[in-house]
């Protein structure tokens, strides 16, 4: 059987004051009607049924959850007792499926990015689950880059693989971390290198097997939370566990130093949604290059991102700014600096006095 991991531990700082502590970017409908994880869970229908898809969160995010998952069964709603990062993550989901199915196929996924034309992208993880269950091999989906971005990771491919499916697929060769712009250029220029958009498919004996040869204090942790599962010290041992467990992302901890990846070519559009700026992709410009959510009016106004509550938002004479209003906070900034809102975050949660808006 197919399985699918939801990962849904982030906060979306960058794209603070809308994402929240309390309500993170996952849980807000910022493109659509439906929020990013409704939308995420939506895109898997077809392969991987709903009792066969597990969330894995934090502490006071179940319920909000539960209410707009209700076709995902609670018991599927993983708790994590503090963030570890997606090693810990993607290992606490893992034994709970190898508990059910221990033959079973593992996809993992963010909750909050975009995926355009579902349809391939479905297919493309269909294929993939086949080359894995054939294969034994740690699979990820390689983004074709469309310009040279420097704020996400590439994935470099060797040869072509030789299978009969509609998807194209290559050998994995190296997993690089955020480029400068002259490398950006370079990687995308030589037709070989993918965004790592953090979608990977794999056996569920696999990635624990490579987990326990590349992370092995991971895989003894992880191992205990399998044998706690169901009896009443469920909740402590992970808890226990947890405190123990290093910070490190599954790209670095395993798919770095593994020696048996293959990359799906995703010929989707795809967008993280990662920060103010990438919004205006998503939503009709008006005759200025104005990109606005709420209600606005201007004079002399070119090229903003609005974003406003009930509030009516008006500019004079300025151009390339993000305005985002919400009941308790207002977010100016130029449009270029839209990823130094994260540092704003930071600031605001050393301030005693303004730590509250968080």
């Amino acid at each position: 059987m197919i399985h699918a991991a939801i990962l849904a531990g982030g906060r979306g700082q960058r794209l603070w004051p809308k994402s929240r502590k309390s309500l993170p970017k996952h849980l807000l409908p910022l493109i659509g009607e439906k929020t990013m994880i409704q939308e995420t869970v939506g895109r898997l229908k077809g392969v991987a049924p709903e009792e066969n898809i597990y969330i894995v969160t934090e502490e006071g995010q179940q319920e909000i959850i539960a209410g707009q998952l209700p076709d995902v069964p609670g018991s599927n709603i993983l708790i994590e007792p503090e963030g570890r990062n997606t090693a810990a993550s993607i290992g606490l989901a893992a034994v709970h499926m190898e508990k059910k199915d221990p033959d079973g196929v593992m996809i993992s996924l963010h909750s909050d990015n975009w995926v355009g034309d579902v349809e391939t992208f479905r297919r493309i993880l269909r294929d993939s689950c086949e080359v894995a269950e054939r294969t034994g091999g740690l699979g990820t989906v390689g983004i074709a880059p469309t310009y040279a971005a420097t704020g996400f990771g590439y994935i470099h491919t060797g040869r072509k693989l030789d299978v009969d499916l509609a998807t194209t697929f290559w050998e994995g060769r190296k997993f690089v971390e955020k480029p400068d712009l002259a490398t950006a250029e370079r990687y995308v220029s030589s037709g070989e290198y993918f965004w790592n958009g953090g979608m990977f498919i794999w056996r569920i004996s696999s990635i624990l097997d490579a987990i326990r040869q590349h992370m092995p204090d991971l895989y003894e942790g992880c191992r205990a939370i399998r044998d706690s599962l169901g009896s009443d010290s469920e909740k402590e041992e992970v808890a226990r566990v947890y405190g123990g467990l290093e910070k490190v992302p599954i790209d670095r901890g395993v798919m770095e130093k593994a020696d048996n990846i293959f990359v799906a070519k995703g010929d989707f559009p795809w967008d993280d949604v990662g920060t103010w700026a990438s919004i205006e992709n998503h939503f009709p410009a008006d005759a200025k290059g104005n990109v606005v959510i709420g209600e606005f009016e201007e004079v002399d106004s070119e090229n903003c991102i609005i974003v406003g509550d009930e509030t009516l938002i008006t500019t004079v004479g300025v151009s390339n700014l993000i305005v985002v209003k919400t009941k308790d906070a207002l977010l100016i900034c130029r449009k270029e600096r839209a990823e130094e809102v994260r540092d704003l975050v930071a600031k605001l949660a050393d301030s005693d006095k303004f730590r509250k808006h968080l």
